[in-house]
């Protein structure tokens, strides 16, 4: 019996299925969070006024990301962070951009890197005061997140931008000076009005320490030379929040000791005034 199949030719399809790979999802920030430094910054954020605001005053950097610029020796030692949380950032670190034209970072350092959280060290420069970002995360691959809009404000060792404590601060490290271990530290008093002289004489970026208040001499101190015998100096001092409002304020403020008395010792006939209060003298100073 002959094949049917004989001289018949046998044609066989092959069929190539090709198969498009899904985009994988591109990152998305959910929240920014960070250190907390046991006074004015909680959870990277800038608590705000640390007193209740008297009606008038402002608050205008509460909540803000806390941007410490307080010089600790190196990154490393910096304990200031802020956590970028969300999804989608990858494993192999990718890069930021805070959207912020012109930049007053000096430095953005990345200290670890996965999938849902970036720890990353900020630091601004000492006059920082604050700036809105719209920060965007990109993973290794290229694909970037939508902006995440938030605000950050300038804090010196825990003294928030706006606050005396931190305008001081701005200013003496923008001289290469120190500041005050606390907030409202001294290392030298200076005597009330009557209180006999001891030797304190105001100079140029000397901070003037008073209740729950700081200011700073700006100006190269005058001296005048009374004819009477009695002696000045006059000087611009300034500061910040004297008025609850986050701004600056000066005025132009005398120290003043009376003539020698028969034993050749001066008092003091004129303290140092502020603008916080007008009936204040500083009782304090830090140099």
């Amino acid at each position: 019996m002959r094949n049917k199949l004989a001289g018949t030719a046998l044609l066989i399809f092959t069929v190539t299925a090709t198969v498009q790979a899904a985009t994988p999802p591109a990152p998305a920030i959910s929240s920014i969070n960070g250190y907390s430094d046991g006074f004015t910054v909680q959870n990277g954020r800038f608590v705000g006024q640390i007193v209740a605001v008297p009606p008038g005053g402002t608050n205008q950097y509460k909540n803000f990301l806390a941007s410490d610029s307080y010089p600790n020796g190196s990154l490393a030692a910096n304990p200031y962070y802020w956590d970028i949380n969300g999804s989608n950032f990858g494993t192999a670190t990718g890069s930021l951009d805070f959207g912020v034209s012109p930049n007053p970072f000096t430095s953005v350092t990345i200290v670890s890197w996965t999938a849902t959280k970036i720890r990353v060290k900020v630091v601004a420069g000492y006059a920082f005061v604050s700036t809105p970002i719209a920060l965007k995360v990109a993973n290794s691959t290229g694909q970037t997140s939508t902006a995440f809009k938030d605000n950050v404000c300038g804090t010196i060792k825990g003294r928030g931008a706006g606050q005396c404590t931190w305008f001081a601060a701005s200013v003496r490290l923008q001289h290469s000076l120190s500041i005050p271990p606390t907030p409202w530290g001294t290392n030298g008093s200076i005597p009330g009005v009557g209180a006999q002289d001891t030797g304190f004489r105001p100079q140029q970026w000397d901070c003037m320490i008073y209740p729950g208040h700081i200011a700073i001499i700006t100006s190269a101190p005058v001296q005048t030379n009374n004819a009477d015998g009695s002696v000045s100096w006059s000087f611009t001092l300034s500061e910040y929040n004297a008025k609850w409002n986050e701004s600056l304020s000066t005025s132009t403020r005398t120290y003043a000791l009376s003539k020698p008395n028969k034993q050749g010792k001066r008092t003091v006939t004129t303290g140092i005034g502020t603008n916080l209060n007008s009936v204040l003298t500083a009782y304090g100073y830090f140099r």
